[in-house]
């Protein structure tokens, strides 16, 4: 008995290890939106990161808008997938391609993206 407990508790402590080495906290319950990145007359810079503005659009096609940085320049009319908490924290993004967002969301045209 005791060493199924034993073996049990470190199942137990491993899983718990793996999820957190795992599991993004960023992307946890966090809201997604999609946004066309707008044209480069929006980007400012701060230090080395890049600053865009840019309207999301969430499930029922709610519109947001959003300021998010990126440690690279990111294409005019690139899309993103961007991880949102507290409705306007952006916590992570991604670039996808315009296939993978939900057809229910219909983003802007890239140059009509800009707030």
């Amino acid at each position: 008995m005791m060493k199924r407990t034993r073996f049990l508790f470190v199942l137990l402590a491993l899983t718990a290890i793996l999820g957190w080495v795992v599991v993004d906290s960023n992307r946890l319950f966090a809201d997604k939106y999609y946004v066309r990145v707008p044209n480069a007359d929006t980007v400012t810079r701060e230090g080395t990161d890049y600053v865009y503005t840019a309207i999301g659009y969430g499930d029922g096609n709610k519109k947001r808008s959003f300021t998010f940085n990126s440690d690279e320049r990111l294409a005019p009319g690139d899309v993103l997938k961007l991880y949102v908490k507290d409705e306007t924290d952006v916590t992570a993004l991604e670039r996808i391609e315009e296939r993978d967002v939900p057809i229910e969301i219909e983003l802007e045209p890239a140059e009509a993206a800009a707030p």
